[in-house]
């Protein structure tokens, strides 16, 4: 029987489904990936914002970072600067600031603790 008489049939070979449906899962777990984007493009459509925490020489891509160096700040509070900093910069578009708006305090608790924020 054929490729297409065999589909038609319900005669497919297990393995070979298994492996379509590992690499179906793999491409979509991917582009859930490729959505994300640290220097977003004027045409873009915002569903969401990510607080990251990197070296910074890792994020000279990104269009809004802050620089932490040691200082007397709290957790929460150098996390809530960053995005008052980010809202108030001349780049920032009217829809990124609403997307930025929608950060929890709880997504900022990642930040790290007694840092001190700049803005190279």
């Amino acid at each position: 029987a054929t490729s297409s008489e065999q589909a038609a049939l319900g005669d497919d070979d297990p393995a070979e489904t298994a492996a379509e449906r590992a690499a179906l899962s793999l491409q979509m777990s991917l582009t859930g990936l490729d959505l994300l984007t640290g220097s977003p493009r004027p045409d873009d459509v915002f569903t969401g914002c990510l607080p990251v925490c990197a070296p910074y020489s890792t994020l000279q891509g990104y269009k809004f970072r802050v620089k932490l160096t040691p200082g007397a700040q709290r957790k929460g509070r150098a996390g809530k600067q960053a995005l008052e900093l980010f809202q108030h910069l001349a780049e920032a578009t009217a829809e990124e600031r609403a997307v930025m708006e929608t950060v929890k305090d709880a997504d900022l608790q990642g930040m790290l603790a007694n840092v001190k924020i700049s803005m190279p």
